[in-house]
């Protein structure tokens, strides 16, 4: 490496790992524009809670992505993140994602929106929550979905109830 070059290193949750493939060469390469340096990126990939506990117990990551809040909390814990972080101009939030319903090819059930979850005959699979903050965003849809709904609150949590319901698979 030459002097002034620059190595970084990347813990991520492993969603992440598509959109940095193709943003890191972009960076890259506007980084040499505009400062001279070669940046060079070392990634690591797992799931958000397994990247937070890897850098709370010693990775050294420069940067991280993590999917959820509460592995941002145990790199407060350990005294990495500031206590203050969502108080920043972006509340901690560089992107919004959104779900997408992913149906069999050709929709042969007509699914439209999270509603078509509840007809009879659709089974919804969807990662473990326990396991993977991409499932426990897939949670947060749904009850955001039954939120709009309506105001009152039995009818708002029919949605959410129905959908994980026991005729449903979750895996």
């Amino acid at each position: 490496m030459q002097n002034g070059d620059v190595t970084l290193v990347i813990g991520a949750y492993s969603v992440a790992k598509d959109a940095l493939t193709d943003i890191l060469p972009h960076f890259q390469k506007e980084w040499k524009e505009k400062t001279g340096q070669t940046i060079r990126f070392q990634q690591s990939y797992e799931a958000s809670g397994t990247q937070a506990r890897a850098i709370a117990g010693g990775f050294e990551a420069d940067v991280t992505l993590l999917a959820m809040e509460g592995d941002i909390g145990k790199l407060v814990k350990a005294g990495l993140v500031s206590k203050d972080w969502k108080q920043k101009p972006n509340k901690g939030m560089i992107t919004r994602s959104i779900v997408v319903l992913g149906t069999r090819e050709g929709n042969p059930l007509g699914i439209q929106d999270f509603t078509d979850l509840t007809n009879p005959g659709v089974k919804v699979l969807y990662p473990n929550p326990k396991t993977s903050g991409g499932a426990q965003w897939d949670i947060n849809a749904i009850y955001g979905a039954g939120l709009k709904m309506s105001e009152l609150r039995v009818i708002r949590t029919l949605l959410p109830r129905r959908i994980f319901s026991s005729k449903y698979i979750a895996t």
